[in-house]
């Protein structure tokens, strides 16, 4: 009787060294889980930061290029829309001239007839 008491006890001993070993592997394996985890995530974050940095200053850059040329593209642009005008006005004087000076002289001559 005392030989099986005394091989469970052996048992019961090696089962907790045994639990104790398997909660112990198991930490470590979650912390080696967590940290490599962690550092992927870091990475991650760091790789996604640059490639945002690198857009911004390429919007801030575009950004600077249109300001520079926005007051020669508005001077073009009024240029152009004056040259419209004018080109307006031309053919309007144009069409005016024709229609009273022209055209009265066909009616007179219809009428002188």
């Amino acid at each position: 009787m005392a030989a099986k008491y005394a091989q469970i006890m052996i048992w019961v001993k090696f089962s907790d060294f045994r639990y104790a070993l398997h909660r112990q592997l198991f930490k470590k394996e979650y912390f080696l889980l967590r940290t490599q985890m962690l550092a992927r995530h870091n990475k991650e974050i760091e790789q996604a930061q640059r490639i945002h940095q690198a857009e911004e200053e390429d919007l801030i850059r575009t950004l600077n290029l249109d300001r520079k040329k926005l007051p020669k593209i508005l001077r073009l642009e009024a240029k152009t829309r004056s040259n419209m005008f004018k080109e307006s006005l031309r053919i309007s004087a144009q069409v005016t001239f024709l229609y009273f000076y022209k055209g009265n002289d066909i009616n007179n001559a219809r009428h002188a007839k």
